[in-house]
């Protein structure tokens, strides 16, 4: 077994997160859509490895999160370089600014939700299309699917 080091940080992540969910590589690969090889890549990390793709580091967490949720367990939060892109290497602000936005992002929608029932029917129609896009982003260029129905990615 590959150690922490060996891993990379993201893949440290995404390895010791998946195991502590207690999820099979496959189960993770089939509902985000992604190959197995994609995600054994991602967890196996190696020297020269370039990071997983900026799709597949946006939806993991948010799916670790869901899945943690749903089981009532604690996660680590994906590795502070990552969550932001490469950018976050070199202004550590920016990861903190997006995690902003995404929990402005967040209010707003309750806020509309809450509303839907009382506000005009663009507010329903704006609540729509934010709970759309906060799910897992979907290929429309890959016309592969894995065995969930969800489109097939193998880039990482």
């Amino acid at each position: 077994m590959k150690t922490d080091s060996e891993r990379g940080e993201w893949g440290a992540w995404a390895y010791r997160t998946r195991d502590r969910l207690d999820l099979s590589l496959e189960q993770v690969a089939a509902d985000l859509g992604y190959s197995d090889g994609a995600m054994r890549k991602t967890e196996a990390g190696s020297p020269g490895y370039r990071p997983p793709s900026r799709p597949l580091r946006r939806v993991l967490p948010d799916y670790y999160l869901r899945r943690a949720s749903e089981k009532g367990i604690a996660i680590d939060p994906p590795p502070p370089s990552e969550m932001a892109g490469e950018g976050s290497a070199r202004d550590p602000g920016l990861a903190a600014a997006i995690r902003e936005q995404a929990a402005a992002i967040d209010r707003l929608a309750a806020v509309l939700e809450q509303d839907r029932t009382e506000g005009p029917p663009w507010v329903e129609a704006l609540v729509r299309v934010l709970g759309a896009s906060l799910q897992a982003p979907r290929s429309e260029a890959s016309g592969e699917r894995s065995a969930s129905g969800a489109p097939q990615r193998d880039r990482v």
